[in-house]
């Protein structure tokens, strides 16, 4: 586990909650049967073959938002799984800074540390995680 794959904790998740908001304006628009055609799609006979085809479209766009979902929450389950290896100083600290998004001085005020000795714990957490996952 590096630095960066860390610090993606909270722009995942981010990221994820977007995602999951889209898929439940996606499923509205599905729902309301006011829904326009889309002008780029091919035009078809019928009376709902318009709708055909902008109902293909949302299920293929929601199946790229739920692949996107998975390949996020496997990143999210690394981190928690390295986080989870260390000892509680180790795991109060790197959920304070990377999931939690906290400030130096505040970890170090949190766990009752010096801020230089929580910069050297944080290098040694790195190292250990490096080598360990």
């Amino acid at each position: 586990m590096t630095k960066q794959e860390l610090r993606q904790y909270r722009a995942i998740q981010r990221e994820m909650r977007q995602i999951t908001e889209s898929l439940t304006q996606l499923r509205d628009q599905m729902e309301n049967p006011a829904v326009p055609v889309l002008s780029h799609t091919p035009k078809a006979k019928g009376r709902y073959a318009g709708m055909a085809n902008l109902v293909a479209e949302a299920l293929t766009l929601e199946q790229m938002y739920y692949q996107r979902l998975w390949a996020g929450n496997l990143l999210l389950r690394r981190i928690e799984q390295a986080i989870d290896s260390l000892d509680d100083t180790g795991r109060t600290l790197m959920r304070a800074r990377y999931i939690l998004g906290y400030t130096w001085p505040r970890i170090a005020s949190d766990l009752g540390y010096d801020i230089r000795h929580v910069h050297r714990l944080h290098g040694k957490i790195l190292r250990d995680l490096k080598t360990c996952h």
